[in-house]
């Protein structure tokens, strides 16, 4: 049954297809009748979608993982659920594929899913642009039903906004995850099993962590009599996995990617440019000079961290990783040598937690190809519900995943988390169950944070669950909000940033590594000025001024 807010949505729509039906669209075509009739299409939030069965032809991208479209479990639910049959255009290369089609004006299939279309191609191919993509606003105001939903509840700072394009359009439909443990990723693990032995508690500043490190290096706490304990490491390309950033956050803000913050007013600044970062720099290099900071950090790739954790000797007294436990897999149960490192607090009482804030993901847009518009929506629509979005994440419920139970566990305890779903399906795994959440979905906190620990005791995501406590809530708080810019100011900031990324990442390296003195810090920052660094903060205000409006 359609309840009354729908029902007065319904009348709504009916009486602008009556007032503006003497108005017509491109093509003479009435706008508003395209997206608001189709006998063939039920009301909104009802099942199935359509009364007569249609087929809708879904563009995405292949998998290794994903045995075959076309008879997953997830494409069979889907079909059960909305009267919508398949047909799949699966793609080696979406990003460049789907680009080459439409500069070349070619078909496109009606859907493109998992597909990532940056501001500028929604612009450049919506409704001012070629046309190739729907404007999806209508659609959305007049049929969104668990768009709605989501847009109520997520955590998402204006959500709407961030739908919205420059020229006013809407052309996707979003995926967003809000897990907790994903905002929380600029971690820090000390050696507990070595703290335990020198009789040492985890330190809280860092100071305390410097001698801590000194004894971890000093008095052989692996005890095979040689001199080959590591203080701190991580590698270059692992996730979050370079030291100096975690230490950085005693002093001031420092996000990992940008070095930039805003004030109350949303003015954008650096914090390369604050004293304080300069003083940052000073203790970890004195840390380097102590030999306390592993050199390799700076040129080892993860594979080489992972044979410095897996040693035959345990050697690493503190490791700066995201996912710590994936440099342990041969030697699991090693990970519970480790603890959590709390943010270390300052000279000046800083102490901050890196938090990235929830991302807004295009995963569903329509192609002006699509001729049953309505139905593709409803389907977009439906597939942000919590019952489409858990099975697109864990597959078939009592085959992947079964509802926890009072005696399940939540990944999340540490910061009173409930569990929801227990998993029996391993993520990244070959399977036919799900698409891998290649299409718009609400995993809002109640999912992504009710995950259940499957109670192996060296779980990884249970450990890293547990870590979670040592850094919630104590981001800094104002924080790079959402930006958006234009094509132009996208390509200008590509072109600034290719030198300036570039020279602050050797530069950085040299300072702590003391291969360029502290006192040339000043010229430095004259060098970023002559990189158009001013440009660059420029652009990066427009778009923080572009996306608060």
């Amino acid at each position: 049954m359609m309840n009354s807010k729908w029902k007065r949505a319904a009348l709504i729509a009916l009486s602008l297809v009556l007032v503006f039906s003497g108005c017509t669209g491109k093509g003479g075509k009435n706008e508003s009748e395209a997206v608001i009739e189709d006998p063939n299409v039920t009301a909104p939030g009802e099942l199935p979608i359509v009364k007569d069965k249609i087929t809708l032809k879904l563009g995405t991208y292949s998998s290794n993982n994903i045995i075959d479209y076309n008879t997953n479990e997830y494409t069979k639910f889907l079909e059960e659920k909305t009267g919508i049959d398949f047909e799949f255009d699966v793609m080696v290369n979406p990003e460049q594929k789907i680009k080459i089609l439409l500069a070349a004006n070619d078909e496109l299939p009606d859907l493109l899913f998992g597909i990532r279309f940056g501001q500028d191609m929604l612009i450049k191919y919506g409704k001012n642009g070629t046309g190739a993509l729907v404007d999806l606003g209508e659609y959305m105001d007049n049929y969104g039903y668990y768009l709605n939903e989501c847009l109520s509840n997520t955590i998402v700072k204006d959500l709407e906004k961030r739908l919205t394009t420059d020229d006013g359009g809407r052309y996707f439909m979003p995926a967003i995850a809000e897990q907790t443990g994903n905002m929380y990723t600029c971690k820090a693990f000390i050696n507990k099993k070595w703290l335990d032995k020198l009789g040492l508690e985890v330190p809280k500043t860092t100071e305390e962590f410097k001698n801590v490190m000194h004894r971890f290096v000093n008095e052989d706490p692996n005890g095979n009599g040689k001199k080959d304990e590591i203080g701190i490491t991580g590698c270059t390309n692992g996730w979050n996995a370079i030291p100096w950033h975690f230490f950085m956050n005693s002093f001031t803000y420092d996000d990992i990617w940008t070095q930039l913050v805003v004030d109350k007013d949303n003015k954008v600044s650096s914090v390369l440019y604050a004293p304080e970062f300069k003083k940052g720099l000073e203790y970890v290099n004195s840390l380097y000079a102590d030999g306390l900071y592993d050199e390799n950090a700076f040129t080892q790739d993860s594979a080489a961290l992972r044979m410095q954790c897996q040693n035959d000797d345990e050697i690493l007294g503190c490791i700066v990783a995201a996912d710590i436990d994936s440099y342990f897999a041969s030697v699991p149960e090693r990970i519970l040598d480790y603890v959590a490192l709390p943010p270390l607090e300052g000279p000046e009482g800083v102490a901050y937690a890196v938090k990235t804030d929830v991302d807004v993901v295009t995963n569903g847009v329509m192609t002006k190809y699509c001729k049953n518009r309505l139905a593709a929506f409803r389907l977009m629509d439906y597939m942000l519900s919590e019952e489409a979005t858990i099975f697109s994440r864990f597959g078939v419920e009592g085959k992947d995943w079964r509802p926890a139970t009072e005696n399940d566990v939540s990944v999340f305890e540490s910061i009173g988390a409930k569990p929801r779903i227990v998993s029996m399906l391993t993520y990244g795994s070959v399977q036919n169950s799900n698409w891998e959440e290649r299409n718009p979905y609400f995993r809002n906190l109640s999912i992504s944070d009710g995950m259940a620990w499957n109670g192996l005791p060296y779980d990884g995501e249970k450990f890293k669950g547990d870590a979670l406590a040592a850094y919630y809530g104590k981001e800094f708080e104002y924080r790079l909000p959402a930006t958006r810019y234009t094509q132009e100011e996208q390509e200008e900031k590509a072109f600034i940033l290719a030198d300036l990324q570039q020279h602050i990442d050797q530069e950085m390296a040299k300072f702590i590594l003391g291969r360029r003195s502290l006192n040339e810090y000043d010229t430095f920052l004259q060098e970023l000025d002559s990189l158009d660094f001013a440009g660059y903060l420029k652009i990066v205000q427009s778009g923080v001024d572009r996306a608060s409006k």
